[in-house]
């Protein structure tokens, strides 16, 4: 087969290698082609030819930045550091000198990022690479990844490599390295999101999730992209997945993902001579073999090196010589004989000085350490400083802080053994100095000010303090001193007292006792501790001679230290035991010791951290003196500690308030009411948290405190009540301030949410999701319903209740798309009604706001033409507040709203939809159903008295009744779906937003005259499908679709109706994995809510997506495409909603394909009818129907037969007597109730439902282009 000139097959000529093709658009087309073949022959580690190539474009083209930044990358794939970093040098000072826009962010910032990046190995300094961060970070700041051209995501890739780099315990930028990969992924830049997923891969994430991000890419791969270079990216991901296989206890773990990465290669290079690529299979082999002997792996790594030596792939000669260097080491300490010796020394010295000559600062550091470990076997210890201190001699400009204190260290473990306590000190002094060098060099320019790429603000906190030093004085600055603190002084101990053991010690949670032990011991050698405090202290009941207390503490070991200071489960220490050792302790740290007075009290207070972590949660006694005890201990903390601490101080005095509220959990109520002195003396202690947390501007925490008013008010009222059913009044005022409390904390969790308005796509979903699984923030929603499930009806409860109903749900997808403002209006009008109580305004019409939104929800009854009823019920069985209720809301325009309590336990309905639902759908013929159905009747039975046969019934469910077919149950003996028009909303936000898109869509279709279009995708492998297929297309007049998702997801931009019928899957363990089935590839939530990023205008569209099981199946496992339980974002409907349908027919579980292709028949019916009449001239547009509005609006019970339902639909524009349109939630009716006449068992049309806007425009009206006659 020919190959072009980059090596590929023909079939394979459009590949891009290049990483920079928006660049390329100055040079010419042969220049192009050899800059492809440079790049490609890098990525086969083919380096010679490469840079060759790169060379000779220097000559023409005056180092052109993306020549430049790709020739780098083949100096850096050969690891040719100093190389590397000269080319910058020379390209940039060229640029400076004769280009203009040398300082502009673009092209330049990119190479001066990998300038900086080269500078960190061969001179190991950061001054170019902080410089570079701050230029980024300045020019990144504010645009989202998603927006990224493919310059901008070079250097952010770069970014995180240096973040990570700098700060290896911290990984704050892995979630946004994440996202963006994922992003890439799904938009198929398979090229860029690699380079990512190598990042990810170095860190520590589990083995598991590693397996799970590389499938994903590998799948994504799998997608057929013409224009990037599958094969390589399959074969490097194979390879890498190999590596996270290989498990200790699977010998043979990884050697399949090595062969399919084998095979991909021998595809991809075809008759490509160069071959070098396969070094990346052969050192991936080797590291697979973990388990064999070193001696075996030694010989097979140096042959490895020896040949990459040969073929000067000096990275991967680097890393084999690094892996003999290991391995050597290894083979001394098991026999430390002198040819073990020789061994180590030849390799290790062949591995510096190929370090050496590559420029390779960074690694020549590590790789000395190697030596450090056999020096230190051999007891030659002045090699060690030595070589150490020649380092230092020879690199003035190394600047790796961490690697040169590490340096330090060795040095005084060698000075301490040697007990040389002045060159101890000295090279203590230096550390501390190299340590305030780092605070200070990355406090320039505020690097870490600017809020982190992609990250979110609240991780941006974290960074800032870690990087400022905010933390760092009682961190890792710290741990240094505690030598100062053993070695400050050159004299030697006195006799009868053992010096402390070396070791390192860090003041914070995880060290706090080593510390404490090692000041004690310090300071009572000093003096600064008499012997009577420690002994008091400790706890001992009897005094000891000296030369005994030094032998306790000698033994005494940090675990044992905080035994006898907090006690353990076997040996609690009482209150009053604590007390005295408290004041001996706080006594010693707050006024004296060796140490500087901030440590001194911040260790004081991890003390105390640490004594109520150790209290039992039922001990709210104690709980209440520790946390006085720290409220009594602020004010003596120095200001700097004060400072620190007065972010928790609100969080404590909360905490100490809630104790004394209840002598269990704060949400537990007492057994009976609060003192009036009591009461009055904890919400003083709340509102003083408030009165600091707004000060200290913290909304979240400001946001709990009102919560826990609310709580502790709500409390009294109950108990007050029940011990004095006559004092009324004042009940209802604490629930009224109960109420008060929980609007307050609402407008503060909704602050804290503004920032996800700037998000799109799945990015925004996540967002969401995030909030809708904020535990702490949603208890607001069943507190505010208990609260006024209490209170007297007369005050306009019922429309509260059913107004925070509204909001609980519209904390998911309508505040994702900005559906609140119904919400808003309505309390707003409530407001008005509780100022003027004597005016009946709670009655939803379209007068009493000149607002469109609320008006809608009147207007919306007024365009079916038929009366609407809006059934809301609401349930929260893990909130204490709720409990095991149901409550419904039922709302009709121009009537008053209602509430009731559903006779039905939550946990009853719960048990029963469990059993009865979440099973296989062929259970659904048992007749365990039909009397499951019969005991669930009570969730519907408000409907009795509040609508009428034939009014449009939108039935809103909350938590496990989504699992249930509500329209299936019976009403007074007469099934729901046969009495009533049914349709399905997840709030009534998101309802009012459908009807706003869809009816602002239509009259710009009547002002532009758009063309309707209809796409029809059913699955060819059901056995239905040639006859649903050809059904579905003929009613629609459309020609049926490739079964394929990228044909969806392009139809999906401009449709305005599609029809989906195949297999769907959906796992409530995994929502995110919940798709569409196709030929090519499935199309999952995620892919759906990104579509809406890309749908070029913001149109309504119909969608019909039926689960089906093939007719033989019958042993699928139940899904569906409606609702996820648990995660009610997380769901076909709401995606599809998000992206511009108005209206989603989807399915409860998966029916049968044969039942989907009768019910699609009878439901696109009326559309082939309507396009019949239009043929035939007995329908005109714009002109009245021939058929009285009398007759239009008649209820399904006077039309006894299906056949006048479809005149029904047909009448009067089929709006059930709106002119010019279809009335959907009727054509469902129709269809399931043949499909009940047909198959009555409940599992063949129970299935089917219809969620959001109902009424659809008439695609024949108006002269709507896009349609044949047929």
């Amino acid at each position: 087969m020919e190959t072009d000139s980059c090596g590929s097959s023909a079939a394979d000529s459009q590949i891009v290698w290049g990483l920079l093709t928006s660049l390329y658009n100055n040079l010419d087309s042969g220049t192009i082609s050899r800059l492809e073949r440079a790049v490609y022959l890098r990525y086969i580690r083919a380096f010679d030819e490469s840079i060759e190539i790169f060379e000779s474009l220097h000559a023409l083209h005056n180092y052109n930045p993306v020549i430049v930044s790709e020739h780098f990358a083949a100096l850096w794939s050969q690891w040719r550091v100093r190389d590397a970093a000269h080319l910058l040098d020379h390209a940039l000072e060229y640029a400076e000198v004769n280009d203009a826009s040398f300082q502009d962010n673009g092209p330049y910032t990119l190479l001066r990022v990998l300038r900086a990046k080269a500078y960190l190995f061969c001179q190991g300094s950061w001054v170019k690479g902080r410089d570079s961060l701050i230029e980024i970070r300045r020019w990144l700041y504010g645009t989202a990844p998603e927006t990224y051209t493919d310059l901008q995501s070079f250097p952010d890739l770069n970014v995180y490599r240096y973040t990570n780099l700098f700060n290896t315990s911290e990984s704050w930028p892995l979630q946004c390295v994440t996202h963006l990969r994922e992003y890439l992924q799904r938009r198929g830049k398979l090229h860029q999101a690699f380079f990512l997923l190598e990042l990810e891969d170095t860190c520590q994430l589990e083995e598991s999730t590693k397996r799970e991000v590389l499938r994903s890419f590998i799948a994504a791969c799998d997608k057929n992209i013409t224009t990037q270079p599958v094969w390589w990216l399959k074969g490097k991901a194979y390879l890498k997945l190999a590596t996270v296989s290989a498990l200790p206890d699977n010998e043979g773990g990884g050697k399949l993902e090595v062969d399919w990465a084998v095979n991909e290669f021998n595809e991809g290079l075809l008759n490509e001579p160069h071959r070098n690529i396969f070094f990346e299979v052969r050192i991936t082999a080797l590291r697979l073999r973990v388990q064999e002997q070193p001696t075996t792996l030694l010989v097979d790594w140096t042959s490895f090196a020896d040949l990459t030596g040969k073929a000067r792939d000096w990275l991967l000669e680097t890393i084999a010589l690094q892996e003999t260097v290991s391995l050597t080491t290894q083979l001394y300490s098991h026999h430390p004989d002198d040819s073990s010796y020789e061994k180590f020394v030849s390799t290790w010295l062949r591995s510096v000085s190929l370090l050496e000559d590559l420029g390779d600062v960074y690694f020549l550091v590590l790789s000395r350490y190697f030596a450090d470990i056999v020096a230190t076997a051999r007891g030659d210890h002045e090699s060690i400083l030595k070589w150490h201190e020649d380092f230092e001699l020879n690199n003035p400009y190394f600047q790796l802080w961490d690697l040169q204190i590490l340096s330090k260290q060795c040095r005084i473990g060698v000075y301490a053994m040697w007990k040389q306590h002045e060159k101890v000190y000295e090279n203590l002094t230096v550390s501390n100095k190299i340590a305030a060098e780092r605070i200070e060099f990355w406090a320039v320019g505020d690097v870490f000010d600017t809020i982190p790429l992609s990250s979110p603000p609240a991780v941006d906190g974290r960074i800032t303090k870690s990087r400022k030093g905010e933390e760092s004085d009682e961190g890792e600055f710290w741990y240094i001193e505690g030598f100062q603190d053993e070695y400050a002084s050159p004299a030697q101990p006195e006799p009868g007292r053992s010096k402390t053991n070396f070791s390192e010690t860090r003041i914070d949670g995880k060290h706090l006792w080593e510390t404490l032990l090692l000041w004690i011991r310090a300071d009572f050698r000093s003096a600064e501790l008499e012997k009577s405090c420690i002994e008091n202290m400790l706890g001992l009941h009897e005094s000891f001679p000296e030369p005994e207390l030094w032998s306790l503490l000698d033994k005494l070991n940090a675990e044992d230290l905080a035994d006898t200071l907090l006690g353990n489960d076997t040996d609690p220490i009482s209150v009053e035991d604590w007390t005295k050792s408290w004041e001996r302790l706080s006594s010693w740290l707050l006024n004296c010791g060796s140490h500087t007075e901030g440590k001194r009290h911040y260790l004081l207070c991890l003390v105390q951290d640490a004594r109520i972590a150790s209290l039992e949660p039922s001990d709210e006694e104690a709980k209440v003196i520790e946390f006085e005890r720290i409220e009594e201990l602020m004010p003596k903390l120095c200001s700097k500690i004060q400072k620190r601490r007065l972010g928790s101080l609100p969080r404590l005095r909360n905490a100490t308030a809630c104790a004394k509220m209840t002598r269990g959990n704060w949400h537990q109520e007492p057994a009976f009411p609060l003192s009036d002195r009591l009461h009055q003396e904890i919400l003083d202690m709340f509102q003083r948290s408030l009165t600091e947390l707004q000060q200290l501007g913290s909304t979240r925490e400001e946001a709990n405190t009102h919560v826990m008013m609310a709580v502790l008010n709500r409390q009294q009222a109950l108990l007050c009540r029940q011990s004095d059913p006559s004092a009324s009044s004042r009940d209802f005022a604490l629930l009224q301030n109960a109420l008060d409390h929980v609007h307050s904390a609402e407008s503060l969790y909704l602050q804290t949410r503004e920032s996800y308005k700037a998000f799109e796509g799945w990015e925004a979903v996540d967002k969401v999701r995030l909030a809708a699984e904020d535990d702490e923030a949603n208890q607001i929603f069943p507190l505010s319903i208990s609260i006024l499930s209490e209170m007297p009806d007369s005050e306009n409860r019922s429309l509260k209740m059913w107004l925070w109903m509204q909001k609980s749900k519209a904390q998911g997808l309508p505040s994702l798309m900005g559906s609140y403002s119904m919400i808003e209006q309505v309390q707003e009008l409530i407001q008005d009604a509780d100022q003027a109580p004597e005016i009946d305004t709670l009655r939803i019409t379209g007068e009493h706001t000149t607002d469109s939104d609320l008006a809608q929800l009147f207007n919306l009854s007024r365009a079916t033409g038929t009366p609407v009823v809006f059934v809301e019920w609401y349930s929260n069985l893990a909130s204490p507040y709720v409990g095991d209720q149901i409550f419904a809301a039922i709302v009709r325009p121009e009537k008053r709203a209602k509430t009731f309590k559903i006779s039905m336990s939550l946990s009853e309905m719960s048990e029963l939809a469990d059993r009865l639902f979440s099973g296989d759908e062929q259970t659904l013929e048992d007749t365990e159903i039909v009397e499951g159905l019969q005991k669930l009747k009570p969730l519907i039975s408000p409907l009795r008295e509040c609508s009428d046969p034939g009014d449009t019934v939108v039935l809103v469910p909350s938590g496990n009744m989504h699992r249930i077919p509500l329209h299936a149950l019976s009403l007074d003996d007469e099934i729901l779906i046969r009495r009533n028009p049914i349709v399905y909303a997840s709030s009534i936000s998101m309802l009012l937003h459908n009807f706003n898109r869809r009816t602002s869509h239509e009259q710009e279709v009547r002002d532009t005259t758009l063309p309707w279009q209809a796409s029809v995708f059913v699955d060819p492998t059901l056995s239905a499908s040639p006859t649903a297929n050809s059904n579905v297309a003929a009613n629609l007049c459309v020609v049926p679709n490739h079964f394929t998702s990228t044909a969806f997801s392009s139809s999906l931009l401009f449709t305005s109706l599609i029809h989906y019928q195949g297999l769907a899957d959906f796992d409530a363990a995994r929502p995110l994995d919940h798709f569409l089935s196709f030929a090519d590839a499935p199309l999952t939530v995620r892919d759906v809510f990104d579509l809406a990023t890309s749908r070029p205008l913001k149109t309504s569209y119909h969608a019909t997506v039926i689960g089906c099981n093939p007719s033989s199946d019958s042993n699928s496992s139940s899904s569906n495409t409606r609702a996820s339980i648990d995660h009610p974002l997380f769901d076909l409907v709401p995606a599809f909603q998000y992206t511009g349908a108005a209206s989603v027919v989807s399915t409860l579980w998966k029916v049968d394909d044969a039942d989907a292709a009768s019910f699609s028949r009878t439901f696109y019916t009326t559309f082939a009818s309507r396009r019949r009449k239009r043929s035939s001239n007995e329908y005109r547009s714009n002109t009245p129907s021939s058929l009285s509005k009398e007759r239009g609006r008649r209820k399904l019970e006077e039309i006894p037969e299906l056949e006048e339902v479809e005149l029904e639909l047909e009448g009067g524009g089929g709006g059930g007597g709106v002119e010019g349109y279809l009335n959907l939630a009727l054509m469902l009716q129709k269809a399931v109730l043949a499909l009940m006449e047909e198959r009555p068992a409940l599992k063949h049309w129970a299935g089917f439902v219809l969620n959001g806007w109902w009424m659809y425009r008439d695609p024949w009206v108006d002269g709507v282009k896009g349609l044949s006659d047929g």
